[in-house]
């Protein structure tokens, strides 16, 4: 009866440590499948943060494109006036400096962010 008692005894010990060594498993499975969906998770944050500040970036530069495209015209247009009027320095023309100097501004610091 005692050698009886003493298997039974032996096998409760040993289904107690594979039962502990199963629920360890578990435990380590779910946490590292918690890790990877929370860092899969920040991975695609971080990748629509980039591609926001990617398309800002595009649209101002496609902005000071644009500017210099109308500032390009306006000078072929006061090229083609000069003969008829004179005057240095129109208001117009004192504007599109000033825009000529803001969309350098941001091109040089677009390129700077860049490198």
């Amino acid at each position: 009866m005692k050698n009886i008692d003493s298997e039974v005894a032996d096998f409760h010990q040993k289904m107690a440590k594979s039962m502990h060594s199963l629920l360890k498993a578990f435990t380590e499975g779910f946490e590292a499948m918690d890790k990877a969906k929370t860092d899969e998770l920040e991975n695609e944050v971080a990748e629509r943060a980039s591609e926001k500040k990617r398309a800002n970036k595009l649209d101002k530069l496609n902005l000071g494109i644009s500017n210099l495209e109308a500032l390009t015209s306006k000078l072929k247009m006061s090229f083609g006036d000069e003969n008829k009027d004179q005057s240095p320095a129109s208001n117009e023309a004192v504007q599109s400096n000033s825009d000529i100097h803001q969309t350098s501004a941001i091109v040089k610091s677009d390129a700077k962010e860049a490198e």
